[in-house]
């Protein structure tokens, strides 16, 4: 949403998608440097900064605004007070709302979008799905499509996620194209919930009770730890999926964003992820992983305890 917030004022900007990870940080970082020397303006929406990465990106800040590119930065995930410190002396706009002050497209629209009604309805639709609140039939709808886009390579995957956000910005929540794909998200659905109930491991660490779930696409992240909490009893729930791993929490003291430090990633208090340094792709890895899970969240717990 934060994209069509923002396409709905600048329409033929270029859209670009990006995830965590070591990867797609690289790949944020070139697509960066490019638009700087052809942009007047950048902006960055609902993009973490994670102090791994810090020193690289605000080289590219710096080089940005040394080219007299206006570059704005709006987020609401955690940041170290270094990185919010050093990314402000870059020179560029940082609008750094709290963790729950305001989601991404919110930030958007209190910037950019104006007193436009619609754009107040897409950040409210981001709101609701961003904070995990009751969703209508066009939230959950719009949720699965993006889901089912992020199955796909990562070149498709952005070319269909910016298609859609043109075609929201135009007032198109929902037509034949985006009905289509839901479907073919609904059908991929099902197997992906038998093969994540058939691969649910728990163990306790630092009086905490983790699940972890090895899942696969086209579930998210957030769609795979509902359902082990759902399922099972838990404080912390874990997705694993290739090598992105996700934590979200039931217990409210838990910190998710500092459990994915532990994997170069971060987040959010109650939604965070990172990376493993290698693909679980088979039983051999899928051990592999929980033992580092195990013993990086054991680290951490233990010490809290």
């Amino acid at each position: 949403m934060s994209a069509a917030i923002f396409l709905m004022v600048e329409h033929s900007s270029g859209v670009f998608f990006v995830d965590y990870g070591e990867s797609n940080m690289m790949e944020f970082l070139t697509q960066f440097s490019e638009a700087s020397r052809s942009s007047r303006r950048i902006v960055i929406a609902d993009f973490g900064l994670d102090d791994f990465y810090l020193q690289r990106v605000k080289k590219a800040l710096m080089e940005a605004v040394s080219l007299g590119v206006e570059v704005y930065w709006l987020d609401h995930h955690n940041w170290s007070e270094r990185a919010l410190k050093e990314v402000e002396a870059t020179g560029i706009h940082l609008v750094k709302a709290g963790d729950r002050d305001a989601c991404g497209a919110e930030l958007v629209y209190n910037v950019f979008g104006g007193s436009d009604p619609y754009s107040r309805l897409l950040a409210q639709i981001a709101h609701r799905t961003d904070y995990h609140l009751e969703l209508n039939c066009v939230d959950r709808v719009l949720v699965d499509v993006v889901d089912y886009y992020n199955t796909l390579s990562p070149l498709d995957c952005n070319a269909e996620m910016a298609s859609l956000a043109r075609r929201v910005a135009e007032g198109i929540l929902i037509d034949a194209k985006i009905y289509g794909d839901y479907l073919k998200y609904s059908e991929l659905e099902s197997e992906a919930v038998r093969s994540l109930l058939g691969n649910i491991h728990l163990f306790e660490v630092g009086g905490f009770r983790v699940a972890v779930g090895f899942t696969r696409d086209p579930l998210s992240a957030t769609k795979t730890c509902d359902i082990i909490r759902e399922r099972v009893q838990s404080d912390i729930q874990v997705s694993v999926k290739n090598r992105k791993v996700s934590f979200r929490r039931s217990n409210p003291s838990v910190d998710c964003s500092a459990l994915a430090r532990l994997f170069r990633g971060g987040g959010h208090d109650y939604a965070a992820s990172g990376e493993l340094d290698f693909e679980v792709v088979d039983e051999a890895t899928m051990s592999r992983a929980l033992n580092v899970i195990k013993e990086r969240l054991g680290l951490a717990l233990n010490s809290k305890g």
